[in-house]
């Protein structure tokens, strides 16, 4: 018998979504609810990460929590004020392009009854398959914005040479739509799914890229379990020496040796706390 994905306490996932997702789906179209959901999922999300961030962590109201943090610097306040406030419009003006998205790459492809909901394991392999697809355009993108010639689109974004939360998708526009939101798509365009796997990973999406800014490498961190996954002290040291870490994973720096400045200075500076490699 077909397993659906289910929530904790037993409740069936398909229970739970069928009295919701049927009825706004019959009384809007597929693209304004994908694009909707989309940007209410970041809005949430992205700013709840980030108030817990901003009354816990960086306000140091929690001093304790200062002793995993990586880079001992922090960025200029005008600087963390720009980026909150262009986090939160990028968000809502990128809506028109989501739903175009939408209706020319996965109208008809993508999923939303949910008698049609996947099963957990079909849900977690696209879920997979999304992230190493993400990490190839990614990297590769990343490291393209690295040449000289196009680096003044990268700039932006290395306007923070400490990273922290909200620096995550402080991006050129051209950058936030080539290699933000064309590695986040890419997965789901090229092997749809449904559209309540869409939701998981976009929030892993999420949480992935501000657990990697934060500036904080987090011991409780969900994204320790994942054996490739480039953490926190990787990407600071891309954003505070300028050098290699090009991926949100670690796979293909290791295999095209882009990661070498980061194990170098990893071994010079072994004993010391606020470097120590992860």
């Amino acid at each position: 018998m077909h397993r659906h994905i289910s929530l904790a306490g037993g409740a069936s996932f398909t229970a739970w979504l069928g009295s919701n997702m049927d009825a706004l789906v019959a009384e809007n179209s597929q693209a304004s609810v994908f694009a909707g959901v989309t940007i209410l999922m970041y809005l949430v999300v992205w700013c709840g990460h980030h108030l817990v961030l901003h009354s816990l962590v960086y306000s140091g109201r929690v001093p304790w929590l200062r002793r995993y943090k990586v880079n001992p610097n922090t960025p200029p306040s005008a600087l963390v004020r720009e980026a909150v406030l262009s986090s939160v419009l990028e968000g809502i003006l990128q809506y028109p392009l989501i739903y175009l998205l939408f209706e020319h790459g996965l109208s008809g492809r993508m999923l939303f009854a949910a008698s049609e909901l996947p099963s957990a394991c079909s849900a977690i392999g696209s879920i997979v398959l999304w992230h190493a697809l993400f990490d190839a355009w990614f990297y590769w993108g990343h490291r393209l914005l690295h040449h000289p010639k196009l680096y003044w689109i990268h700039k932006k974004h290395h306007s923070f040479h400490a990273t922290i939360g909200v620096a995550a998708l402080f991006s050129h526009p051209i950058e936030g739509l080539l290699v933000n939101a064309g590695s986040t798509f890419v997965g789901p365009l090229l092997f749809p799914a449904h559209f309540a796997v869409w939701n998981l990973y976009f929030i892993l999406r999420l949480h992935e890229t501000i657990d990697a800014h934060c500036g904080y490498d987090w011991p409780w961190s969900p994204w320790r379990w994942c054996p490739f996954h480039g953490g926190c002290r990787r990407h600071d040291f891309h954003h505070s020496h300028n050098a290699g870490n090009y991926g949100g994973f670690w796979l293909w720096d290791w295999i095209c040796g882009t990661d070498t400045p980061y194990r170098l200075f990893c071994g010079k500076n072994q004993g010391s706390e606020s470097w120590k490699a992860t």
